[in-house]
């Protein structure tokens, strides 16, 4: 069958190939890259997550002066303001529903937003869906920088409110504005 044949060099076909296997090479380490990251960064929540909690205003003076604090635990207090409360759709377990985020006033005026956990979609649909507490709380949870998804996700993620009132972004900066309070950019899980 190939009897007589000899082999001939064909220019396009070869860039054609060549131009895969440089793509397929570099999402082979882009891989690479972001397992090293992943393993990093959950070394680095394992360290943290057990450390004891740090005063919020230290948190942010650490963070102003560029340390880098995710996932760092952190102590705040405040007074809940139910009427600023934002829900971010998210979804557990493939179980899709809100993430409730409320503001917590601070003695300086300013708020916080902590994330107050995960409602599956079935019962997130009431008005309150947060367990309410009246007074001043003190909270303990993880300190967060806002999402930033990077490109090319970035380009399909919504930065404005759903019809349905849902956030797409982890981002105290938009849900402060959209509710004409001062909030620092960073939050509680």
């Amino acid at each position: 069958m190939f009897a007589g044949r000899r082999f001939q060099f064909r220019p396009v076909l070869t860039l054609f190939a060549a131009l895969g296997l440089g793509v397929l090479v570099s999402l082979g380490n882009w891989q690479l890259e972001r397992l090293q990251w992943k393993r990093d960064l959950i070394s680095r929540v394992d360290a943290r997550i057990d450390a004891a909690p740090i005063k919020f205003e230290e948190a942010i003076s650490a963070m102003n002066a560029g340390d880098e604090l995710d996932y760092t635990p952190v102590v705040v207090e405040g007074v809940y303001v139910r009427d600023h409360e934002t829900r971010v759709f998210g979804a557990i377990k493939g179980t899709p529903g809100v993430f409730v985020f409320t503001p917590l006033q601070l003695e300086s005026g300013s708020f916080v937003y902590i994330n107050r956990g995960f409602v599956p979609q079935k019962l997130a649909q009431g008005e309150n869906i947060a367990v309410a507490e009246d007074g001043r709380v003190t909270v303990t949870g993880l300190f967060r920088a806002p999402a930033n998804p990077a490109p090319p996700a970035s380009w399909f993620q919504p930065t404005t409110q759903s019809a349905d009132g849902l956030w797409h972004l982890r981002d105290p900066a938009l849900f402060a504005r959209s509710a004409n309070i001062d909030a620092v950019p960073f939050y509680l899980d």
